[in-house]
């Protein structure tokens, strides 16, 4: 984005129909690159008054249309002497206007910044007249311009610390105009204006009691964006409406703010949210859109009724994906903070950001939602979705990114380790799970999770499988019969010829019990020749167990087991 400077000639923008409509079609990239503090956050950016500071990486033709489309609003040359003779600017504000606009950046910069003279012309004196212009100016091409001014305010000259102060100073009631600019028709002007007031919002917000109202009527404006957004498969934006990647922007700047998440949970926003996230993930997706999808669910995860629904959604798996694919340092540290969030919540709500760091929410809560996933306690809903995420990979997952030794991040090595011990933890409890095991058979249904896969799991309850004159055993081995309720499902029979090998394996009698029960080698052999490729493979396997001799057994096995 650069700056409609002196140094540069502007240029008169055409009014016609066609440049109205590519207005409405391409609107305003948000950086959110600021420097304003310089002070380093958990999250490896700045503490300005945008999102943390990022790099734009993998930036989209979109994202690319809009930055083009940005500098081309801010080349305009608004003729602000027929505004002051049609009374609609006071002589005291176009001097201010003409003083600041076209100006270098530095001389921008030391006008905002400096202090209020006897005829209170400070800094705060050209907010006041740029908030003076879009409250009492209608022309679509002027409420523009001056809202990519205070964009480039914002993103360019000083952060949050020069120009959001002023901002919170300015006499005029900004977050009422900004408000009435998210309901003008074109959506230059809307995301221009959801920017600035995300920004506004989440500045030095210790005390939002005065500005509640404002953060419920925009966050729910956000929530109907982002599910307008969702439901539609096209990438393209229709007129009136704000794109997804600029509705997660205002979103990771909001989030940070403990008022937002409660509204943001109330207007049903995870849903939508998790949409966004998705598209971010798929191939092609920016990952800077996909940086801050991640960053949000990281703030939501800080609340008790959040991390449930990020739970039921099943966002810590989405985020397993994320992690298992991505190669850039912040999403990836986002991410795993994320899931750390999810696994540490306890009836105080309390978690934990990287380096152990605790927020403290405004209002913990312990209690679940009725019908949720989760109903048990927050702790059984911790348990659940660790033994959910062994199950899915994560632990693959985080032993991959620990060999590599790559990153330097402190606190990303710090959640690295702590997730590697929670699931160690969460291995330790899902192979002493007979009663699981017993059940999945139970349903003739078998998928490949940890029980059927880990050594330990076999190693520590082969012998239940004979308890109970037999009963898993001989449930698991019904599975094969081609009468019977597994017989059309190719996956539940590759899984059931690998769970009775692991038995003969394990089991220092498992051959010749298999072999006295029935038609178990029957069975298996005719499943040689089936014509999944998995249960070909798996049958094979068993077959050779099964006609093999105990010592024989233990060379064939020797390490594979």
């Amino acid at each position: 984005m650069q700056r409609g400077g002196a140094s540069s000639s502007p240029s008169k923008h055409s009014g016609g129909s066609e440049g109205r409509r590519q207005y409405q079609e391409l609107t305003a990239i948000h950086d959110n690159r600021l420097q304003g503090s310089g002070k380093r956050s958990p999250m490896g950016g700045f503490n300005a008054g945008s999102t943390f500071g990022t790099q734009n990486h993998g930036i989209t033709p979109q994202e690319n249309r809009k930055a083009v489309m940005t500098e081309q609003v801010l080349k305009r040359v608004v003729p602000w002497e027929t505004y002051q003779k049609a009374d609609l600017i006071s002589d005291r504000e176009l001097q201010l206007i003409k003083r600041y606009d076209k100006k270098d950046g530095k001389v921008q910069l030391q006008l905002l910044e400096a202090a209020d003279d006897e005829r209170g012309e400070g800094g705060v004196s050209y907010v006041n007249a740029f908030f003076s212009l879009l409250r009492s100016i209608a022309s679509e091409e002027v409420v523009q311009y001056v809202l990519a001014l205070l964009e480039q305010m914002i993103v360019e000259l000083g952060g949050s610390k020069c120009v959001l102060g002023l901002f919170k100073r300015a006499s005029v009631d900004v977050p009422t105009i900004l408000l009435r600019m998210l309901q003008r028709p074109d959506s230059f002007t809307q995301e221009k204006a959801a920017f600035v007031l995300a920004n506004y919002l989440s500045f030095d917000n210790t005390d939002v009691s005065d500005q509640s109202q404002t953060m419920n009527t925009f966050i729910e404006w956000l929530c109907q964006e982002l599910r307008s957004s969702s439901a539609s498969s096209s990438s393209q934006v229709s007129a009136g409406s704000i794109d997804a990647p600029c509705v997660i922007s205002c979103l990771s700047t909001l989030l940070r703010n403990q008022s937002a998440r409660t509204a943001f949970v109330r207007y049903n926003g995870i849903t939508p949210l998790v949409v966004s996230l998705d598209r971010a993930a798929s191939q092609g997706g920016s990952l800077q859109v996909l940086y801050e999808s991640c960053l949000c669910t990281w703030f939501l995860s800080f609340q008790p009724a959040a991390s449930r629904e990020l739970t039921r959604t099943k966002v810590p798996q989405k985020l397993t994906d994320v992690a298992k694919h991505v190669q850039k340092e912040k999403i990836l540290r986002v991410a795993l903070m994320t899931i750390q969030n999810c696994l540490e919540r306890d009836g105080s709500g309390s978690g934990k950001g990287s380096g152990g760091q605790k927020e403290q929410p405004s209002s913990p809560s312990s209690s679940s939602r009725p019908g949720s996933e989760l109903d048990l306690s927050d702790q059984c809903g911790s348990q659940q979705l660790l033994i959910a995420l062994v199950e899915y990979g994560l632990p693959k997952v985080i032993q991959a990114h620990r060999s590599l030794g790559c990153w330097s991040d402190e606190e990303l090595l710090a959640t690295i380790e702590w997730l590697d011990a929670k699931l160690e933890e969460g291995m330790r409890l899902e192979v002493t799970m007979f009663d699981k095991y017993a059940n999945e058979v139970a349903t003739g249904a078998l998928e490949w999770t940890i029980l059927h896969k880990e050594e330990s799991f076999w190693r520590m309850n082969v012998n239940n499988f004979t308890a109970r004159k037999g009963a898993v055993l001989r449930s698991l081995v019904a599975l094969l019969d081609p009468a019977g309720q597994g017989s059309g499902n190719p996956r539940t029979l590759a899984i059931a010829c690998h769970d009775l090998g692991q038995f003969i394996i394990y089991h220092p009698n498992g051959r010749n019990i298999l072999k006295n029960m029935g038609e178990v080698k029957t069975w298996v052999m005719q499943l040689m020749t089936h014509q999944d490729p998995e249960v070909q493979k798996q049958a094979l396997m068993c077959t050779q167990k099964l006609m093999v001799s105990k010592d024989s057994l233990d060379l064939l096995t020797m390490g594979v087991a």
